[in-house]
């Protein structure tokens, strides 16, 4: 994605709350009033400089001192800190999920990806669960992203917990991604390999490699030959 994201979250975002119990909204009202936007600018550069820095503990702070001035578009930069973690701050995909779905709130689509892609991963406070990775992937794509189709085709090509491997689930979630060549390929490899649900036959594999233009050339030369 994937994956999506990490330094990018950080750097295009200006930074949210303090901790989740933090009040948001009209509580942190006050406290927007008393700090205006140049700080707000200047205390957003600080952060970022701390974690290109590796700072993060630095980073947490001063991110958590925006967010107490209710700059709620934030969020995603403190679930990537967590969901990183690293000097002076504990990975934790628990904390790091609940501020992207502060995110999500704000009205941030790509959140549900990233999501998606922690319940993948899995990680502290987190329990690794496939089927729980769809929801989010079929989310985000409701939400506009196609990205969707490709992760959730990796989820059964692969196989994991919650999803058995299927390659004919696996083809059909490829296929939704149209528009997307590299998705043809793709399921080229799927049909010369042959798998769950999917018998291996290596005229459509040629087929679907030369559908998927110059970039699968190669596996299509290796296939078409025989």
């Amino acid at each position: 994605m994937k994956k999506i994201l990490p330094l990018l979250l950080l750097t295009t975002t200006v930074c949210a709350e303090t901790h989740l119990a933090l009040p948001i909204g009209n509580a942190a009202g006050d406290v927007v009033s008393r700090l205006g936007a140049a700080e707000r600018k200047k205390i957003k550069q600080e952060a970022e400089a701390a974690a290109e820095k590796e700072d993060y503990a630095r980073a947490l702070a001063l991110y958590q001192r925006l967010a107490a001035a209710g700059v709620s578009d934030s969020y995603k930069a403190l679930g990537w800190l967590y969901e990183k973690g690293g000097p002076g701050l504990a990975q934790n995909y628990a904390t790091a999920k609940e501020w992207y779905e502060k995110a999500l709130a704000t009205g941030d689509r790509d959140s549900y990806g990233v999501i998606g892609y922690l319940y993948e991963e899995g990680g502290p406070g987190l329990e690794r669960n496939w089927a729980s990775a769809q929801q989010w992937y079929e989310k985000a794509i409701t939400a506009g992203n196609s990205d969707g189709y490709l992760w959730i085709a990796k989820l059964y090509r692969e196989g994991g917990p919650g999803i058995e491997r299927n390659y004919a689930t696996a083809k059909q979630w490829y296929e939704k991604a149209s528009g997307d060549s590299n998705s043809y390929g793709l399921v080229g490899t799927l049909y010369e390999q042959g798998g769950p649900g999917l018998e291996q036959d290596l005229e459509l594999a040629c087929y679907y490699y030369l559908k998927a233009g110059p970039d699968w050339r190669e596996e299509a030369e290796r296939v078409c030959s025989r």
